[in-house]
């Protein structure tokens, strides 16, 4: 039987930094931490009373596909899996094959900003630049020398421009741009105008535009505001929300995951006692769902009010596994991943309407599937 194992980790590396010239770390303000407030239970999340099915938009993939994005347009998936490159159009369920050689160790990086081509990374790690016309480029060539203790190079697509990151070991650095840093990338800006890193002990964030390199006030798993302008650190007991303008950071209650509405306006995030929404000053905050909730992950509020997340499963004859589950009307309920079958890979699409998610199954050569919801 074909063991699935996916593995959570963060590693952080005792390593310095360089580039652009990091600036002396201010010592930050003390956490303004979020007053109290009252917790009486409020209308739950969504009105319906039972999620609907998902759509299977490709019913028989490779049983080991390898990774799926959604294109800037909300509308469009790419899939890759060990034989080809799929797009899918998540609303006619239109499959085309983009021409590029798959196999052994190719890897999806992710939509060029303007969703006009995919990056795919090859085994030996070259970025390739394919578009439907049939058109592959190579973007970064593969490397002379390779340091056999870091053998795959990671890329990380800006969302709004034509550069790369390209992560190699404990060092990264910006491709069709300036600079290059000692640590590991994190995660860019809506706009790409910023990004995280880490590097030591520390969580930095750098300004592209300036060059500035700053440790924030607090470490966390950094979550951007829909329009960029300030950001959640979510650590393994409590959450900050930090803005870029300066000022304390806002400590909310322990969470264990937490994410912005798709407006910005409110915060959800779940403790060890249930799911709570509150306002960035950490004011107002409501009961969604009393309940012990433990090992939630990439917990996402979509704009109809529903939540999605992966949660740590454990199967019988299979290793722990991450399924997606919905919370709706109030309940939580895993996403339907048909017979012997689990669901894994979750993507949100960028307008936060709807979730993609590879069906993979514990049952030696059976297909898998690509489902959407809703």
């Amino acid at each position: 039987m074909r063991r699935i194992v996916v593995v959570v980790a963060i590693a952080l590396a005792l390593i310095g930094c360089s580039g652009p010239k990091a600036q002396p770390p201010v010592a930050p303000s003390a956490p303004v931490t979020a007053p109290a407030a009252p917790t009486t239970p409020a209308e739950p999340v969504g009105a319906q009373p039972k999620a609907p099915e998902p759509k299977v938009v490709a019913p028989t993939l490779p049983s080991n596909t390898v990774d799926v994005a959604w294109a800037p347009d909300s509308r469009r998936l790419a899939v890759l899996t060990d034989t080809a490159l799929l797009i899918i159009d998540g609303t006619s369920n239109r499959q085309e094959t983009w021409p590029v050689t798959v196999g052994g160790e190719t890897r999806l990086a992710g939509w060029r900003h303007d969703g006009q081509a995919v990056y795919v990374a090859t085994p030996r790690n070259a970025l390739l630049q394919v578009q439907a016309s049939g058109t592959v480029k190579e973007v970064v060539p593969a490397p002379q020398f390779q340091d056999p203790k870091y053998p795959v190079y990671f890329y990380y697509p800006s969302p709004a421009a034509p550069v790369v990151i390209r992560q190699s070991g404990g060092k990264f650095q910006l491709i069709g741009g300036q600079g290059a840093w000692e640590g590991s990338f994190s995660a860019w800006s809506p706009a790409g105008k910023h990004f995280f890193y880490t590097s030591g002990q520390a969580l930095r964030l750098v300004d592209l535009a300036s060059g500035q390199d700053t440790v924030t006030p607090v470490r966390g798993m950094p979550v951007w505001h829909p329009k960029g302008d300030s950001y959640l650190l979510v650590g393994a007991a409590e959450c900050f929300v930090v803005s870029l303008k300066g000022g304390a950071p806002v400590k909310l209650p322990g969470a264990q995951g937490a994410d912005w509405s798709a407006d910005g306006s409110r915060i959800v995030y779940v403790d060890d006692v249930g799911f709570w929404t509150i306002n960035a000053d950490g004011t107002n905050r409501q009961s969604l769902r009393p309940g012990r909730m433990e090992s939630v992950w990439n917990l996402t509020w979509l704009v109809q009010d529903e939540l999605v997340f992966l949660q740590s499963q454990k199967t019988p004859g299979v290793d722990t596994l991450l399924a997606p589950q919905l919370m709706a009307g109030g309940k939580v309920q895993p996403l339907p991943s048909g017979p012997n079958g689990v669901g894994v890979k979750l993507a949100v699409s960028p307008d936060r309407r709807r979730v993609a998610y590879i069906i993979l199954t514990t049952t030696v050569g059976a297909p898998g599937q690509l489902a959407l919801y809703p």
